[in-house]
């Protein structure tokens, strides 16, 4: 991806996160910063994942988190370990590109639920298994539109 990419995606991914909010159901559900944070990570470029993942994550901080961090830090956790693996497997073909962005949400709010308990925080409402597979699915397509949009335009590449 090229760095006006980049900087389009995280725009766009920050306003869609901020028309979820209005909505509180779409806000659960959708995250579409974290999306792209996983997108950037795709292709094994450790360098763009940790700069997008940590972009994206202040940006879901700023926006609705609880602490600063809360969210950079999830997204870092997931994206980079996603790029190392991405320079030795290919994350680029559908399949593994679909799981990625599928197992992301779940992990993002399993790393906020660890960090509440690090904390001593309150969880609050507790969400069932049909909200996380709910809130996959809906950001799993999410990424995989982007995916295929910037996979017609020749912008995806691997490491």
């Amino acid at each position: 991806m090229r760095g006006r990419d980049v900087v389009a995606l995280v725009a766009l991914g920050f306003v869609l996160e901020v028309l979820a909010g209005l909505w509180p159901v779409a806000g659960r559900l959708f995250d579409p910063l974290l999306a792209i944070a996983v997108l950037a990570a795709l292709p094994g470029r450790t360098g763009t994942a940790f700069a997008v993942a940590l972009v994206t994550g202040l940006l879901a901080d700023g926006w609705s988190s609880r602490w600063i961090g809360e969210q950079a830090l999830a997204h870092l956790l997931i994206a980079y370990p996603l790029a190392l693996l991405g320079r030795r497997v290919d994350l680029l073909v559908p399949l593994p590109a679909l799981l990625a962005f599928l197992v992301a949400t779940p992990a993002s709010w399993a790393i906020g639920l660890a960090v509440g308990r690090l904390f001593d925080a309150p969880a609050g409402a507790g969400v069932g298994p049909l909200t996380w597979a709910a809130a996959a699915a809906v950001n799993g397509l999410f990424g995989m539109l982007l995916w295929h949009v910037l996979r017609r335009r020749d912008r995806l590449a691997p490491a």
